[in-house]
């Protein structure tokens, strides 16, 4: 059994008013597809923003920045670590004392990020004495930029294109796979 399991988690993208935060752009995969015309542009930017979608999943990363509320139900008293990494700051830590009250932890006093092992959470906190508790964590990630990751969307995006008319567009391409498998993390 698990030691920890994420209840809900709700995302939202930094700065969704244009493409340009995905992290390859149109014109990259265009020339990664050999493809010239102008007329699929459109549909790129819909497979290139579901491609980062698959792979951020797929990872547990975050390749573009977002805030991220996530109910995680730690089962034991160890540090947990904190989905789609790379983390830049922790807003707010909550754990539910009982079942009609939540209570605020303070950073530095109650919790750490530990930095070096997966961004995960510890909580040093007296206050929370059932080490199986449901807490809910408010935070803002950064976009790991590796080039594994963009060259993995271009082979994505690239397969959902040139399968938009079968059901292997919404599969994992071969090659997006082979790239990332090594980056795969399951912390849940």
């Amino acid at each position: 059994m698990a030691r920890y399991s994420i209840q809900s988690i709700n995302q939202v993208e930094e700065n969704r008013d244009t493409y340009a935060t995905e992290p390859v752009t149109v014109a990259e995969v265009k020339a990664y597809l050999q493809l010239d015309a102008t007329a699929y542009d459109t549909v790129l930017e819909v497979f290139i923003t579901a491609a980062r979608q698959m792979i951020e999943n797929y990872c547990n990363v975050s390749l573009v920045p977002k805030e991220i509320w996530a109910q995680i139900r730690n089962q034991s008293d160890r540090a947990f670590p904190l989905p789609f990494s790379p983390i830049e700051s922790v807003e707010a830590v909550l754990f539910k004392r009982c079942q009609s009250a939540t209570e605020d932890l303070v950073l530095d006093e109650e919790y750490f990020i530990n930095n070096e092992y997966s961004k995960q959470l510890e909580i040093t906190s007296t206050k929370v004495c059932n080490p199986k508790q449901f807490f809910m964590v408010h935070y803002y990630t950064v976009a790991d930029e590796r080039a594994v990751f963009q060259q993995a969307i271009k082979a994505q995006a690239g397969y959902m294109f040139n399968n938009r008319d079968s059901d292997k567009e919404t599969t994992m391409a071969p090659e997006t796979k082979a790239l990332i498998q090594a980056f795969k993390i399951n912390y849940f």
